[in-house]
């Protein structure tokens, strides 16, 4: 048994297949929901104390690398409502549950996949080191800030519970990603760096 040499790709026969929407959509929540997980400082170590030179970023720069990332969400969720609007199945897609095996339109291209997996790994890193700040007390996260974003993640909650459709999941996306950016400004405007 031979391998046939991969043939290069015609226009009606393209290089790569679309992604699949829940593949492109579910990452990018999942960045929303690391941002979102700051929600949980007042239950976590309410009797800590304060560790000094523990060899971590200023606060000042974890909380503004964790604004660019909102920032960053924002406009791949934008992006997003852009492919979904010009791609030419989007409308029979849009309104289906978002759920792996929707094949039907390219939703993202690699470049915007790829910076999707980007801001996943920095908002996860971000947030780590911002709430890392609140327990040292560089950062001061009142309770109703906390529940701000608490909040957040409960409208991230219900999109995946109630199978929301691939538009509805995109619009709600991008409205916690605005409400995540003002939430991190606010904790920026706190830092005591």
């Amino acid at each position: 048994m031979s391998l046939e040499p991969r043939k290069p790709a015609t226009e009606s026969q393209p290089d790569r297949l679309p992604c699949d929407p829940a593949a492109v959509v579910l990452p990018a929540l999942a960045a929303l929901g690391a941002v979102a997980a700051i929600a949980v400082m007042p239950f976590v170590g309410q009797d800590r104390v304060p560790l000094a030179g523990r060899g971590r970023r200023k606060p000042s720069a974890s909380i503004r690398d964790l604004e660019t990332d909102c920032l960053q969400l924002q406009e791949i969720f934008r992006r997003l409502q852009r492919n979904l609007r010009s791609a030419p199945a989007g409308q029979a897609v849009a309104s289906s549950p978002l759920k792996f095996g929707l094949f039907g339109v390219d939703l993202a291209s690699a470049d915007l996949v790829a910076e999707i997996a980007r801001v996943m790994g920095a908002a996860v890193r971000d947030t780590g080191d911002v709430m890392r700040a609140v327990e040292d007390g560089g950062i001061e996260a009142p309770e109703p800030l906390c529940h701000a974003f608490g909040e957040c993640q409960e409208r991230l909650s219900k999109l995946i519970a109630e199978r929301a459709s691939v538009r509805l999941a995109i619009d709600e996306g991008l409205a916690v990603s605005l409400r995540l950016t003002e939430l991190v400004q606010d904790l920026k405007r706190r830092c005591q760096d």
